[in-house]
């Protein structure tokens, strides 16, 4: 394999911000996606959430392609601010501020500004338009940073607009908080196991609330007065983030844990947060650990491994690679969109394994062997066009992965590399 091939892109530990993730190909092809479009994606599933695209006239026009009018209710209405020449040049916080009450006069209720590319490139400040019109109108509003260069991709568009909404919230009167403990699941929690954790809580007389892809802009009130969060999804990492930060409600993650030792421990400081009997966490892996532990003697038995390469865009590959070296696989490129908290938090854990993986955006996964030398002797967790389907692990194998949580996670990782093994 020839690496010098890839002398432009950076490895992990030089590797702290977007800047430092190269796309793989010098010309991407078909480049990256807009994150204002994922974001305008999500605020559709938001109940009682207004938008505002600031930008410019191509900006309002994509973002069309997402919302129109017929979107519109009596309490939303997505809408769009199109900067003229002027405001280009001297700022545009007093038209935005103008539509933003004209929204409120309509009947929206909650409003999240959507800057873009050309009024973060002028420094236009949201914060500012928002706290002068919380002086003349009772509206809530927030805001979002979707300007494209700011980003690799479109991700951020999930992860960014959701943790906007923890300043959404209204923090309810004590007569108004449910009395009852409460835990928060937020995100898909898969299959059985989230189930089963969800019963193991009420048998310990514990409410949950569960916070997915349809949201209702007035129940996430009620995430407030809950115990813990507890975090399936990268996309509501960041939103938990805030909740700790502003409210001081702890949370857990699920959704970076691909190994056994990693889930168990995350499992234990949720029973212990919540103080539930450690027998009952039995009640989640009795079928499944015994099996999982097999997969780990056959496949640690396996002296020569080869190294691989993660392509799967539904993967958080720093903490799956972590999981992958202790099997004694070796990392040699990560697809890596945004360089977010999961990420970083997991980067140090897998230097300090003796592995630098290289990182790179890829664009298009027909070209990657190219850029490889086509002489490649590598697994490839996702799609990568030349590679043998006996050493790879599909797209829609990864969505499954990511899509499960905890020990049903593990076992089906160790199902699918243990059917290529073989």
């Amino acid at each position: 394999m020839d690496k010098n091939r890839l002398t432009h892109l950076n490895t992990l530990s030089q590797v702290n911000n977007n800047k430092g993730i190269k796309f793989l190909h010098p010309a991407a092809s078909p480049g990256s996606h807009c994150p204002m479009h994922t974001t305008l994606a999500t605020l559709l599933n938001i109940k009682g959430l207004s938008s505002l695209v600031v930008g410019m006239a191509e900006c309002g026009y994509y973002s069309r392609f997402v919302v129109d009018y017929s979107n519109n209710t009596k309490e939303e209405c997505h809408y769009v601010y199109e900067l003229d020449s002027n405001e280009v040049v001297f700022g545009c916080s007093s038209g935005v501020k103008k539509a933003v009450l004209q929204m409120a006069e309509e009947g929206a209720k909650n409003i999240m500004i959507i800057m873009t590319c050309v009024p973060g490139l002028i420094g236009e400040d949201p914060q500012a338009i928002i706290e002068e019109i919380s002086y003349e109108s009772d509206v809530k509003v927030v805001f979002v940073d979707m300007a494209h260069f700011k980003r690799n991709g479109y991700k951020d568009g999930y992860s960014k607009t959701l943790a906007a909404l923890a300043d959404a919230i209204k923090v309810q009167k004590d007569s108004e908080k449910s009395k009852k403990p409460t835990v928060n699941f937020l995100g898909n929690g898969g299959e059985t196991e989230c189930n089963r954790l969800q019963s193991i809580l009420k048998e310990s007389e514990i409410d949950v609330l569960k916070y997915g892809v349809k949201l209702d802009i007035e129940e996430l009130n009620s995430s407030l007065g809950s115990q813990l969060n507890i975090v399936y999804s990268n996309n509501y990492l960041e939103f938990a983030e805030k909740l700790k930060e502003k409210y001081e409600i702890p949370y857990i993650s699920l959704c970076d844990a691909y190994d056994l030792d990693t889930v168990e421990k995350r499992y234990e400081k949720i029973f212990k947060h919540l103080d539930i009997s450690g027998e009952k966490l039995e009640n989640l892996y009795t079928e499944k650990k015994p099996r999982i532990e097999e997969f780990y003697q056959k496949i640690l038995s396996i002296k020569e491994k080869k190294s691989f390469i993660i392509t799967s865009p539904s993967t958080l590959a720093v903490p799956l690679s972590v999981s992958l070296i202790k099997l004694g696989f070796k990392p040699f490129m990560l697809h890596i969109e945004e360089m977010d908290m999961t990420n970083l938090k997991w980067k140090d854990k897998l230097l300090e394994l003796g592995e630098d993986p290289y990182v790179t955006y890829i664009t298009n996964k027909d070209k990657i062997t190219e850029v490889l030398d086509n002489e490649i002797d590598i697994y490839s967790l996702g799609n990568c066009n030349g590679i043998e389907e006996k050493v790879l692990l599909n797209d829609q194998e990864m969505i499954k992965i990511q899509n499960l949580t905890g020990f049903e996670r593990v076992l089906k990782l160790l199902e699918f590399i243990d059917s290529r093994l073989s």
